[in-house]
């Protein structure tokens, strides 16, 4: 069995390729930069890029799987995806296990769900995934220099709780959906931590893990758009990431699921065990 998987650098995919690749499975890890890819027996490195039609044939070459990580924050998505999706189709692919995000439903026009759903229609034995919000966010991602640099968390969340879940978590169940794939054919996994808590908790617990105090302070819609563009986010991008925000502020992000726990049989990490494993 090969496995492609795309997106393979970014903080899901490298958890994604290390897991695949430690249970001895072939890895084919698809990147723009195939510098930042680990070194590892069962990993090859693969130059791709959904833009440059010219990267799929290596990149799909005697591959059997695929897991399909879409370009984070990209509202055009699908209309760059869906030509890697034909190709992969003519490859002669098997199976595609999609990554999607907690609640993307509710929104039939978001790039993720028309991803969803073209491979649904394609023909391919598929799953999908649908995370909440990484915790890794805190410690690798877009909030983890507010807290290193201004002892502070500034998003516009309001008040809503989130029922955060770590990368290395959805690894996993991402692992065992592509090796066992005849017992996950068609279905949709929603993954959740255990626990649902709101940017206030989350500080606190951080505070005490780092041992200095750390604020969230609630921001404007208009506020956090200014400084994610300031920071060379696309106007676009800016907005799908307000709308994420918007959900999370009424409160559906705080949903809690036991879909981890059925497909892993255990409970997920908690938030505060990942980051007293995780902050610096």
């Amino acid at each position: 069995m090969k496995t492609l998987v795309t997106g393979a650098t970014g903080k899901l995919g490298k958890e994604v390729v290390k897991q695949l690749a430690n249970k001895g499975i072939s890895v084919l890890a698809a990147t723009r930069d195939i510098s930042k890819v680990a070194k590892n027996s069962n990993i090859e490195p693969v130059i791709f890029d959904y833009e440059k039609s010219e990267t799929y044939a290596v990149a799909l070459e005697n591959v059997d799987s695929i897991f399909l990580i879409a370009p984070p924050m990209d509202p055009y998505a699908h209309k760059k995806i869906f030509p890697f999706i034909d190709a992969a189709q003519e490859a002669g692919v098997k199976q595609i296990v999609v990554n999607s995000a907690l609640g993307i439903d509710a929104n039939p026009e978001a790039a993720l769900f028309k991803i969803e759903n073209y491979v649904k229609n394609a023909g391919f034995q598929y799953a999908i995934i649908r995370p909440n919000f990484f915790m890794d966010n805190f410690t690798t991602g877009f909030i983890a220099p507010m807290i290193a640099h201004q002892n502070g968390i500034f998003v516009a969340a309001g008040n809503g709780k989130t029922a955060f879940i770590a990368t290395s978590d959805i690894a996993a169940v991402a692992v065992r959906v592509i090796t066992d794939l005849q017992n996950y054919n068609g279905k949709i996994i929603n993954l959740t931590g255990s626990e649902a808590l709101d940017h206030d908790e989350a500080a606190k617990i951080i505070s005490k893990a780092k041992g200095q105090e750390i604020k969230y302070v609630p921001i404007s819609t208009s506020e956090m758009k200014k400084g994610a563009m300031e920071n060379g986010m696309p106007e676009p991008s800016a907005d799908m990431m307000l709308a994420l925000y918007g959900a999370t502020s009424a409160g559906y992000m705080a949903v809690i699921t036991n879909d981890f726990e059925q497909v892993i049989g255990n409970k997920p990490l908690s938030f505060e065990d990942f980051i007293n494993s995780n902050i610096k």
